[in-house]
């Protein structure tokens, strides 16, 4: 998380052009999975990723935690949640059965 901190647009590009993040990530053996968790997580919230920084939790809690809300916000009823509230001309209700 450390060096997702240090380096957050380190894999931005899709080719790792950070220099520093690269070398950084070889000289200490990060591999490129975790550090692109680390990433993920810290795009999602920066007090989480500080936490595990801090040791107050871990990578893999949190990633199961972002992913779990990506997969809750993506759900079909949160997209009609989203349509209702931004498009409500588009907004069709479900019939009553």
């Amino acid at each position: 998380m450390g060096l997702a901190m240090l380096y957050p647009e380190a894999e931005k590009d899709g080719r790792g052009k950070n220099v520093a993040a690269r070398k950084t990530q070889e000289t200490w053996g990060f591999s490129s999975e975790r550090l692109r968790q680390s990433l993920l997580v810290l795009a999602y919230s920066r007090p989480m990723a500080e936490e595990i920084a801090r040791g107050n939790r871990s990578l893999d809690e949190a990633l199961a935690a972002v992913k779990e809300e990506q997969t809750r916000a993506n759900g079909v009823e949160a997209k009609r949640e989203r349509l209702r509230k931004g498009a409500p001309d588009l907004f069709v209700p479900r019939p009553s059965r």
